[in-house]
């Protein structure tokens, strides 16, 4: 579980910037005579992004470790013989 939030965390340093960088270049390439965009995220928009991907890998681990507690790891190992 440590390993699926440190790796969403990985993924949203890596993300945040991306995005914005992608937000501006997107800005300047739709940029014509007619249109000029002027893209407006607010703090409190990544804010949100990042507590609901947060909360959503959370939920998934949480889940998903029930399930995972309940298998004998010995036994799925000998049925790939």
């Amino acid at each position: 579980m440590r390993e699926n939030i440190l790796l969403t965390l990985a993924g949203i340093a890596l993300a945040v910037p991306a995005a914005w960088e992608a937000i501006q270049a997107l800005a300047k390439w739709n940029a014509d005579e007619t249109i000029i965009l002027f893209p407006k995220i607010r703090l409190l928009s990544y804010f949100s992004a990042i507590c609901l991907t947060l909360l959503s890998s959370y939920t998934v681990n949480r889940l998903m470790s029930r399930k995972i507690s309940h298998i004998d790891m010995v036994t799925s190992l000998k049925a790939v013989d």
